[in-house]
């Protein structure tokens, strides 16, 4: 006795495309609020700024009212990011693409680093890959 499959592979990867966007959508969104929730207030209001090393202190919120994710489709792969939306003001007037989030991040050569964004990838990082698998 045999069995004879057949593979349509355009249909396969047609629905597990979606499916694995769909999960992307999750997860990227996921990760995006638990960075925000990192952050906590201080900053401008307590007069209290966060250490190096520390995720950094909400002072007027622009930072974290910036977080946010999407994802793409590209050359056959599905990719999620996580980040800070272009146009967040520096000083609180005026805007750049990016202001003072990469230098809170990765620090400058007069500031070290405020990391938000990798801690919080790798604080999720088996949530993660359970929310890519399953959507949950």
């Amino acid at each position: 006795m045999s069995f004879k499959m057949k593979w349509d592979d355009k249909k396969i990867i047609q629905v597990t495309g979606k499916i694995t966007r769909k999960n992307m959508r999750k997860t990227v969104l996921f990760v995006a609020s638990d960075v925000q929730r990192s952050m906590k207030t201080g900053g401008l209001r307590d007069n209290v700024h966060s250490k190096p090393g520390q995720v950094p202190f909400v002072q007027l919120g622009f930072l974290k009212n910036h977080i946010g994710s999407y994802v793409l489709r590209e050359k056959g792969r599905i990719i999620g990011v996580i980040g800070v939306k272009q146009g967040i003001p520096t000083s609180g007037s005026g805007s750049s693409k990016g202001g003072y989030a990469k230098e809170l991040e990765l620090g400058t050569s007069r500031m070290k680093p405020r990391p938000y964004l990798v801690p919080g990838i790798k604080r999720n990082q088996k949530r993660i890959g359970r929310m890519l698998v399953t959507g949950r």
